[in-house]
């Protein structure tokens, strides 16, 4: 028989009452551990800057710990300390704690004086490192205003925010890595368009007085020199095919390529893609054959740009295709496709050449003389081109020395009638001559193009800057003036501006903006300052009289 104890109950069975309530509040606490790691690891999980993991450690990891005070402190690869976060009382103490135990490993402060350099309220506290991978990456300290506790339960919890401290504060590390890499990324690109924008313009200013320089001698009828001045052409519109794909390939990587898309005869685009390279045929001595329905076959594309594609196909052909070899291009019209094939007789693709065709600054090998020349632009703008038209384009090479086809289809138009392509009349003025004003501070490009308009019939003013033109035409507005931007003492939009306001009556001028920058937002630009026009330099007199057409001026 057991020994009754004073209130009726066995000695056993106090014991194991004992036991069930020690067991019961073990589990309780057990549990409640789990829930406080567990709401710690969502907020933990959540954290992409060192400033947010900064904040849950004050508001959310000190209370869950019982702490009155905590500090945190990251380590660099140097072993440099940086404070993320102290708060709460004798936060600063807890800092320079914290750095004190680097290296050193958890350590419990349980002693009853005061922590030195901290405030008589804090009493102790618990350090402990974070560690990833074996590598200490910081430390975190909580201080108490009462011992802290040292259960085996707790001094787990604490191991455990510890680890998930650890693994917040490399992650926050990382994101921020990539934040900072991208936006080096993005500055390096705007760097990059905004060069590529000024090396168009400051390319595109010497070329066009010697393009207007050449259509001028063509227009006075001059025919001595006429070979030279042909070779002087075509070097110059392939220096401006040049510039024009390296801005193309800047707006193709920002995706700022615009598509005027018409209905158009597939025909009429292939015409104009021979157009173009008809001097690179003609000079390497190629044999072009072509293949094409001449009626019937319509696509909705923008002709520029669906022209550009296969003349940068057939460019490519003729650089790698030897002197006096086989050039084709066939197209084919399927019941919803229209495919486009041009093919070679030249020195083919390597296999492991292949697959990378399409991609920037890709070419073929080339001799240390570079006579293929190029910039290995043209077939990644032409990927991207016939993609926006909603195709597809593909290579194809049987080897070295078994030439190359470069496949293009495109979806065919439902609608069978082409839209009207526009005509450039001859190079002559209908009607009398118009009152013109010229400003542009490369005085060779003004002193041209006046020329070349009054050439033309037109009564032509040039000045080089905003105030003289101001002055030039204060007591006779100009019917027209086609205006440089980037001029000196006032620039072009401003100049523009006060054209405008200064004119009387109803001869209001109408204003062409002649520049070297053309992307979209420039064209945004020069529309909202006024102008009626944005044509690109450098233009040919084709371009100006086309111009001057759209303008309806009477």
């Amino acid at each position: 028989m057991g020994i009754i104890a004073a209130h009726g109950m066995t000695t056993d069975g106090a014991g194991e009452q004992g036991r069930l309530r020690a067991e019961l509040h073990r589990v309780t606490e057990a549990h409640e551990r789990l829930e406080r790691l567990h709401r710690l690891t969502v907020s933990l999980a959540e954290v992409t800057t060192r400033a947010r993991l900064a904040d849950l450690v004050i508001d959310t990891v000190m209370p869950a710990l019982g702490g009155d005070g905590i500090a945190l402190i990251e380590l660099t690869a140097s072993r440099e300390a940086i404070l993320l976060a102290a708060e709460g009382i004798g936060g600063d103490a807890l800092a320079a704690l914290a750095q004190q135990h680097v290296g050193q490993g958890a350590h419990w402060s349980t002693s009853a004086d005061s922590v030195i350099g901290a405030p008589a309220q804090l009493h102790g506290y618990v350090a402990t490192p974070l560690i990833i991978d074996g590598t200490e990456i910081g430390v975190v300290a909580i201080g108490y205003a009462l011992l802290p506790p040292t259960t085996a339960v707790f001094r787990g919890l604490v191991e455990d925010v510890a680890r998930q401290l650890a693994l917040a504060l490399e992650r926050a590390a990382s994101y921020e890595r990539l934040d900072h890499e991208r936006e080096r990324a993005e500055h390096a690109s705007r760097a990059k368009d905004e060069f590529l924008a000024m090396l168009g313009h400051e390319l595109r200013n010497p070329l066009a007085p010697i393009l207007t320089a050449i259509e001028l001698m063509r227009l006075r009828g001059e025919k001595t020199l006429d070979r030279e001045r042909t070779v002087i052409e075509r070097q110059v519109r392939y220096m401006i095919r040049l510039v024009d794909d390296l801005l193309d390939i800047s707006r193709v990587t920002r995706g700022k390529i615009e598509l005027r898309r018409q209905a158009i005869e597939i025909s009429q685009v292939v015409a104009q893609a021979v157009e173009l390279v008809s001097p690179a045929m003609e000079d390497r001595a190629h044999l072009l054959s072509i293949e094409v329905p001449k009626a019937g076959v319509v696509v909705h594309a923008d002709p520029q740009r669906l022209a550009q594609v296969l003349a940068n196909l057939l460019t490519n052909a003729a650089k790698y295709t030897p002197h006096g070899g086989r050039i084709s291009l066939t197209v084919h019209a399927g019941e919803g496709e229209v495919s486009i094939a041009v093919r070679d007789s030249g020195i083919g693709i390597d296999a492991q050449l292949l697959p990378h065709v399409f991609e920037l600054f890709v070419q073929g090998r080339q001799g240390i003389d570079r006579a293929n020349g190029g910039l290995g632009l043209g077939l990644a703008i032409a990927h991207t081109l016939v993609e926006l038209h909603g195709g597809t384009i593909h290579a194809h090479s049987e080897g070295t020395g078994k030439g190359a086809e470069f496949t293009v289809k495109l979806p065919r138009y439902a609608n069978t009638r082409p839209s009207k392509p526009h005509m450039s009349g001859p190079l002559t003025v209908a009607g009398p001559g118009l009152e013109v004003l010229v400003v542009d501070d490369n005085e060779d490009a003004a002193f041209l193009f006046s020329e070349a308009l009054k050439r033309l019939g037109h009564r032509v003013i040039v000045a080089h800057d905003g105030p003289s033109a101001l002055e030039l035409v204060r007591n006779a507005p100009p019917q027209i003036a086609f205006l440089d931007i980037g001029l000196p003492v006032m620039d072009g939009y401003e100049l523009g501006r006060r054209l405008k306001e200064g004119a009387t009556g109803t001869r209001i001028p109408k204003l062409v903006a002649v520049t070297g920058y053309g992307h979209s937002s420039d064209r945004e630009r020069s529309r909202d300052a006024g102008f009626d026009l944005h044509l690109v330099k450098p233009i040919d007199l084709a371009t100006v009289l086309d111009a001057i057409g759209k303008l309806d001026i009477r």
